[in-house]
């Protein structure tokens, strides 16, 4: 699988007001993990499948619904997670003690459509549905102001405008493609991999088609040709448990970066693995190319504090300082 992140030049490489996972730990021997269902689960699927533990202490991984995941974060203890990078930058900024561990997925959104849309353009006058999450609603509305698009929201088409009509997940946006497609009328939503695979067997299973129309990734490329892609979501820690646990930190880094070979090798049985955590995408059939759409990798963050910077402020106009990034 290729690198994820890819830097124009080397100097790169120099670089929601939410509470803190916890200061206190449930015990001395669990680490407690939380991440997101959907693809931060397969951003750690070496780990959930073979565990991890290192000097006495053995992580413990809580799968939560993807649109509460810093609400889970704030209500409950926990030592790691995996959220959307902005979110993170922005409880930072609000005084959360957090920090930025590692960027682990670099971009899997993609507008999906029933019919033959294929730009962005091709979307005007039309009603997109989308998620209101921390990510996908945003960098579409940036996409869409940087090719002088004009959008709005509610659920009817509007000429000469796009229409973002919010859904609170894609488990909800899938429906309503499938019953576009059964009335004749093109259906458009914003999917992420692997939900753009899982859409597309249910409709398939139908006798209809589902195609991707926009590929987010390579819009954010078009409008930011110093990068391939940017980091949509991250480990993040609180900083007592990073700093206390250093060794603890490499040593879980060297596991992860051993991931993407294990996705790859072992994508035919991701859907059992995920059964036994009770995720919502174990039903789907992974292919090697829904792998690939995923953009899974990881960077430790800190490397890459220009990368970050950059995206957060294109999408949500903010920048952190250096103390949000854990030093390994």
């Amino acid at each position: 699988m290729k690198k994820k992140v890819l830097m124009a030049s080397a100097a790169v490489l120099a670089t929601l007001a939410l509470a803190s996972c916890g200061s206190s730990k449930s015990s001395d021997s669990t680490v407690k993990f939380y991440l997101p269902d959907g693809t931060p689960a397969l951003a750690v699927a070496n780990l959930l499948d073979e565990g991890f533990s290192y000097d006495g202490k053995t992580i413990e991984f809580e799968i939560v619904s993807a649109d509460t995941i810093m609400a889970s974060i704030a209500k409950d203890d926990c030592d790691l997670a995996i959220c959307p990078t902005i979110a993170a930058a922005q409880a930072y900024n609000a005084g959360t003690d957090i920090e930025l561990v590692t960027n682990n997925v670099f971009g899997n959104l993609y507008v999906v459509s029933t019919s033959s849309s294929q730009s962005l353009s091709d979307l005007v006058g039309k009603v997109v549905y989308t998620t209101s999450g921390a990510t996908t609603s945003k960098l579409l509305e940036y996409e869409l102001t940087k090719n002088n698009i004009s959008y709005t929201t509610g659920s009817e088409a509007v000429e000469g405008k796009v229409t973002l009509c919010i859904k609170s997940a894609a488990s909800e946006i899938i429906p309503l493609l499938l019953a576009g497609a059964k009335q004749g009328n093109e259906a458009l939503g914003v999917l992420g991999e692997p939900a753009v695979t899982n859409a597309q067997q249910k409709l398939t299973g139908q006798g209809y088609e589902l195609n991707v129309a926009v590929d987010m990734q390579a819009e954010y490329t078009a409008i930011n040709p110093t990068y391939t892609n940017y980091p949509q979501a991250s480990i993040i820690s609180h900083n007592d448990f990073a700093d206390d646990n250093d060794d603890f930190m490499d040593a879980l880094y060297d596991k992860l970066s051993k991931n993407e070979a294990y996705l790859l090798k072992n994508y035919s049985t991701l859907n059992t693995l995920l059964s036994n955590y009770n995720s919502s995408i174990s039903g789907t059939t992974f292919t090697e190319d829904t792998i690939n759409r995923c953009n899974i990798g990881i960077e430790k963050a800190y490397r890459y504090q220009d990368f970050n910077n950059a995206y957060l402020k294109n999408i949500i106009n903010i920048t952190v300082d250096d103390d949000f990034f854990y030093d390994f």
